[in-house]
């Protein structure tokens, strides 16, 4: 089994209505145009709609347009969702995570050409900036996040049909031809984000680790591990534990591998 199975993908389809609790929208709440594509847009708290908008365009010359061909659902979208996080304007793309086939490209980008597969990140970079520079490329002194548009500034999610993409030269990674999709989709933010995780860590080899909650990053940390070569020989032993125990573990962190902790 792949660990891509332990992660969640979506089409932009009619199929995925049924999953989301959602049903059609006659017209966008954004603008009228009449090249529309279908989209999960952000109504308000535990407010979603399944709509057509206008379909993007290039706004400058380093932007490409992906035809999205699988979409992550993180656990940071709940955030708006619930109300946790405040600010996002109605109408607003969900998502921040693609993979898709770039079919326009503006004028200065270099790296890509119709017909690519890319996958991105969940936020965009230019590459050049101090941050940039330093490999903190979530950091980018330019950069926006897919999904989050405040007061009409921002940029739209990646859960709909065609996303635009900033600074697609510095942002979009190729994907190697056979790659499976759903594998390659991880490394816009689920399998980066264990593998920074296990490399903060510190992890060594025999060692106990314990990851609170056991969602897809919980799963993707232990080929995150192998891949420092940190599970070879003995390897490492993960323990999930489900988010509801953590205060537990964070009370007694002695009690746990008889008496040594965590």
């Amino acid at each position: 089994m792949t660990f891509a199975k332990h992660y969640l993908t979506i089409r932009i389809d009619v199929r995925f209505l049924d999953f989301y609790g959602l049903t059609p929208v006659a017209a966008s709440v954004i603008s009228t145009s009449s090249r529309p594509m279908k989209a999960i847009t952000f109504q308000g708290i535990q407010s979603l709609a399944y709509e057509d908008i206008p379909d993007p365009g290039l706004l400058d010359s380093t932007d490409a347009i992906i035809r999205v061909t699988a979409a992550g659902i993180c656990g940071s979208d709940l955030h708006p969702y619930f109300g946790r996080e405040q600010g996002l304007d109605v109408g607003t793309v969900m998502g921040h995570e693609l993979l898709g086939e770039v079919v326009e490209i503006g004028s200065d980008v270099r790296r890509f050409s119709i017909g690519d597969i890319g996958v991105a990140p969940f936020t965009t970079n230019c590459g050049s900036c101090f941050f940039c520079r330093s490999g903190l490329t979530a950091r980018c002194e330019t950069g926006q996040l897919f999904g989050w548009i405040e007061n009409g500034v921002g940029l739209h999610g990646t859960q709909a049909e065609f996303v635009r993409v900033p600074m697609a030269d510095s942002t979009l990674v190729v994907v190697p031809d056979g790659l499976d999709e759903g594998v390659a989709l991880l490394a816009g933010d689920i399998l980066s984000t264990a593998a920074f995780g296990a490399e903060l860590a510190g992890v060594q080899t025999g060692d106990l680790v314990v990851v609170v909650g056991c969602g897809p990053c919980w799963a993707a940390q232990y080929p995150s591990s192998s891949r420092e070569g940190i599970s070879s020989g003995r390897g490492c032993r993960f323990s999930c534990f489900p988010t509801q125990t953590r205060k537990t573990i964070w009370s007694n962190p002695s009690e746990l591998q008889n008496g040594k902790g965590i």
